[in-house]
């Protein structure tokens, strides 16, 4: 069988057996933290008036959200909810697949790059106890974990490769978007 149709299989069947049967989950503690810092903005970039931070799902208005909060997982979930105009846990956890999917494919490009068996990395990774429970939280922990895995990609294929400017840039403004999202 073709390596590459291996690793694409090998990547559904882990979203269709590790991922899929929590779509339905209910929001966690800190999920609904998210979900309230998103109804404060207002597209493209504002922020409405008289809104202060949320702990444990009680606003504060005491508190500047945006000091503290990851702004890039805030205005992506904006824009799912925008976009499906819906609260709903599978719509939500369905659009935060995105990220394991990001992991995969740095953790795939990193193989490659390495030249180590990727499909062994690959499992024991995205199945790894410490991140699956988090995987498809409406936290920033996926997002985080996923773009410094992409960026960690870009900046070694960058640093193997004879194009010294465009693959560091990319690496940067990958690391960059996990800096937003801390």
């Amino acid at each position: 069988m073709n390596e590459k149709l291996l690793k694409i299989i090998a990547v559904l069947f882990i979203i269709g057996v590790l991922y899929f049967p929590f779509l339905n989950k209910p929001v966690h503690i800190d999920d609904t933290t998210f979900i309230a810092m998103s109804d404060a903005l207002q597209f493209p970039f504002g922020i409405k008036k008289d809104v202060g931070g949320y702990f444990l799902g009680q606003e504060l208005k005491s508190v500047n959200p945006y000091g503290s909060i990851h702004p890039l997982d805030v205005y992506y979930m904006k824009a799912i909810r925008t976009f499906w105009k819906s609260d709903s846990e599978v719509y939500l956890h369905f659009c935060y697949l995105l990220f394991p999917l990001i992991l995969m494919t740095g953790l795939l490009g990193i193989c490659r790059e390495m030249d180590i068996p990727s499909l062994p990395v690959l499992f024991l990774t995205v199945s790894n106890v410490a991140y699956l429970p988090v995987s498809h939280n409406l936290m920033a922990d996926s997002p985080v974990f996923a773009l410094l895995v992409l960026a960690l990609y870009f900046f070694i294929k960058g640093i193997r490769s004879e194009r010294t400017l465009f693959i560091p840039t990319v690496a940067s403004i990958t690391s960059e978007l996990k800096a937003m999202n801390r």
